[in-house]
């Protein structure tokens, strides 16, 4: 919703479905323009990384994972 707010008053980003129609029009037009695939991501993604991130603060497990920062490289490579 455009203007509307979270529970932290955030206003919430608007989804931007005419630069996602032009990016999915010049895709299917040149399928060799792979680089639209990221603007069509991002033009229809709006907040919801952020109301993710937000969700997951509220965690406890989240709470613990931002308070200690294990190391993702030390815990990827054992």
């Amino acid at each position: 919703m455009i203007g509307a707010t979270d529970s932290d008053s955030r206003p919430h980003k608007p989804l931007h479905w005419g630069l996602a129609a032009k990016a999915l029009w010049t895709l299917a037009n040149d399928t060799a323009r792979t680089d639209q695939v990221f603007t069509i991501i991002s033009a229809l993604t709006g907040d919801s990384f952020e109301r993710t991130y937000q969700a997951f603060k509220k965690t406890d497990h989240g709470q613990r994972l931002l308070r200690e920062r294990p190391s993702l490289m030390a815990r990827l490579s054992s």
